[in-house]
C-alpha cells in the first residue's frame, strides 16, 4: 500500500513565501505510519515547495491535514483526487471542528489527534473499509515518533520540535483546547533532549502553543538540560507575557537564553483593554506586560509581538498603537486582522457580523472578514491600514534601529534571528501588498 500525504499550500491567496521549516505533520504521519505498519509506503508533498498534480498521483490513499484559511485549495484538490477512483483522508484543525464539511470532500476524517485511532485507520485503508470519521483522544506523549524528514523532497533552514500540547490560556479566538482538550501534556524531557541533539537541523521553530506557559519548573528544566546537550542548536518560539511576571520569571529568562532561544513571539493581541476582555487574554498578558518584554529582550532574546487588529471595539488609533509600541519598545510585531476560526468562541460571537461572500481561504489575517459597528472602519480601510502598517513597522530604518537596539547579551543569535525574521518578513508583506493591490485595485 502506498499513501501520499500533502500540506496544502499557503500562498493559495495570499501570495505568501514558501516556509523555512520543514512541515513538521507531514514529517511526524510518515514516521507514525511506519511504527505501526513498516510496509506502507509513504510519500511526502509540501505544496509550498513541490508540485504535485492531483492527476498523476498513483497512491492508494491521499491524505492532507487542513488549516482554516487552506480548506478550499484542499477541498479542490481532494475533489480531483477522488473523481479518479482514490479515497482521500482530511485531518487537522479545521477538519476537526468542520467535519462534516471536510467530509463532503474526503471519503474519510479523523477528528482531533491521530496516534490513538491511526492503526485502525492504516487496516481499514489496506483493507478498503474505511469509517466516515475516526475520533482521536488525547492521551500521555510518551514513546511519541521521531519525524521522518529524511522523506521530505526539499530542503529547509528549520527543523521543528515540539515539547507540549495544549495551553494553560483560554483566550476566545484560539481554537487550541477546542483540537487538544482542557489540559497541557507534556513529553518526557529527556526524549526531547535527545530528538534535537540527533536532528540534522541546527536551527529550530519549536511549534509548541505557549513554549513556557503551564509549568514554569518543568521549562527552566527543560531549557537547563537543552543548555547542556543541544549545544549549536539555536530556537526560536511562541509564548505568553504572564510566566515572565511571576516569582521565577528571570530564572525561566536566564535558561531560556542558555538554551540559545533567539527569539519570542509573545501573544500581546491588543493594547485596547476593551479588545483584551472580549478576547479574555487579559490574564495572559498580565499587569505589567511591557515591563516582560522589556525583561525578555533585556536577556538577549529578541522580541516579536502578535497583534490583532480591527475587531469591532477597535479603533483607527488602534492601528497606530501598535507602531508606538514597536517603537517605544525597540520590538518588531506580526501585525493580523482578527479573523474568528471556527471552533472558537470568538466565532460564534461574530458569526451574525460575517461577510458572507469570503470562502476560508480569506480567514488568513489579510482581510476583514466581518461588518464593524464604526462606518469609518470599513472593509477596505482596515485592510489597507494593515498594510500600511506592516509597510512603517518593516522600513529599513526601523528595521536597523531595532537591531542596534538589541543588547549585547544576544549578540550574534538574537541579532541574527532579528534580521532573518524582519527582513523576511518585510520581503513576504511586500509581496502581500503588492498581491492584495492587484486583486484589489485600490491603492493604500
Amino acid at each position: 500500500m502506498k499513501i501520499t500525504l500533502i500540506a496544502p499550500p499557503f500562498g493559495s491567496k495570499t501570495g505568501a513565501e514558501a516556509l523555512p521549516i520543514a512541515p513538521p505533520v507531514l514529517a511526524y504521519l510518515a514516521a507514525l505510519t511506519h511504527r505501526i505498519a513498516p510496509h506502507i509506503e509513504v510519500e511526502l508533498f509540501d505544496t509550498n515547495r513541490d508540485q504535485v498534480n492531483p492527476d498523476e498521483i498513483t497512491s492508494d490513499l491521499v491524505g492532507m491535514t487542513l488549516l482554516t484559511p487552506l480548506a478550499p485549495w484542499a477541498y479542490a484538490f481532494a475533489d480531483r483526487v477522488r473523481a479518479r477512483g482514490i479515497p482521500v483522508v482530511m485531518g487537522g484543525w479545521h477538519a476537526s471542528v468542520m467535519p462534516d464539511e471536510a467530509r463532503a470532500h474526503a471519503d474519510s476524517v479523523v477528528i482531533g489527534e491521530a496516534e490513538s485511532i491511526w492503526p485502525e485507520f492504516l487496516a481499514d485503508a489496506e483493507n478498503k473499509t474505511l469509517k466516515p470519521f475516526y475520533r482521536g483522544q488525547a492521551g500521555e506523549l510518551v514513546d511519541v515518533p521521531r519525524p521522518e524528514t529524511s522523506l521530505l523532497k526539499s530542503k529547509y533552514r528549520f527543523g521543528s520540535f515540539f515539547t507540549q500540547r495544549g495551553c494553560p490560556h483560554n483566550c476566545a479566538f484560539c481554537s487550541i483546547k477546542a483540537f487538544y482538550g482542557p489540559n497541557v501534556r507534556t513529553r518526557p524531557i529527556p526524549a526531547v533532549i535527545q530528538e534535537i541533539a540527533q536532528s540534522p537541523y541546527d536551527m529550530f521553530i519549536n511549534t509548541d502553543d505557549n513554549a513556557w506557559g503551564g509549568d514554569i519548573d518543568r521549562a527552566i528544566e527543560l531549557f537547563r538540560e537543552m543548555s547542556v546537550s543541544c549545544k549549536g542548536k539555536y530556537w526560536f518560539g511562541s509564548a505568553d507575557l504572564i510566566s515572565i511576571q511571576k516569582d521565577k520569571g528571570d530564572e525561566l529568562l536566564k535558561w531560556a537564553k542558555a538554551s540559545n532561544m533567539m527569539s519570542v513571539m509573545v501573544g500581546w493581541e491588543s493594547s485596547n483593554k476593551a479588545v483584551l476582555e472580549e478576547y479574555n487574554a487579559i490574564a495572559k498578558q498580565g499587569a505589567h506586560g511591557l515591563d516582560a518584554i522589556k525583561r525578555i529582550k533585556d536577556h538577549g532574546i529578541d522580541v516579536i509581538a502578535y497583534v490583532i487588529l480591527g475587531s469591532r471595539h477597535d479603533t483607527p488609533e488602534d492601528f497606530d498603537k501598535t507602531l508606538e509600541l514597536c517603537d517605544s519598545l525597540g520590538i518588531s510585531a506580526h501585525p493580523v486582522l482578527l479573523h474568528p476560526l471556527p471552533g472558537t468562541r470568538l466565532y460564534e460571537k461574530y458569526r451574525e457580523y460575517l461577510y458572507n461572500d469570503l470562502d476560508w481561504s480569506y480567514y488568513d489575517g489579510m482581510y476583514a472578514v466581518f461588518e464593524h459597528p464604526d462606518p469609518v472602519m470599513t472593509r477596505n480601510f482596515r485592510e489597507q491600514k494593515l498594510i500600511k502598517l506592516r509597510s512603517e513597522a518593516f522600513a529599513w530604518k526601523r528595521i536597523i534601529k531595532r537591531l542596534v537596539s538589541l543588547p549585547r547579551a544576544g549578540f550574534p543569535a538574537a541579532h541574527i534571528s532579528a534580521f532573518f525574521y524582519q527582513s523576511q518578513m518585510k520581503k513576504g508583506f511586500e509581496k502581500l501588498e503588492r498581491f492584495y493591490l492587484d486583486k484589489k485595485g485600490t491603492n493604500v
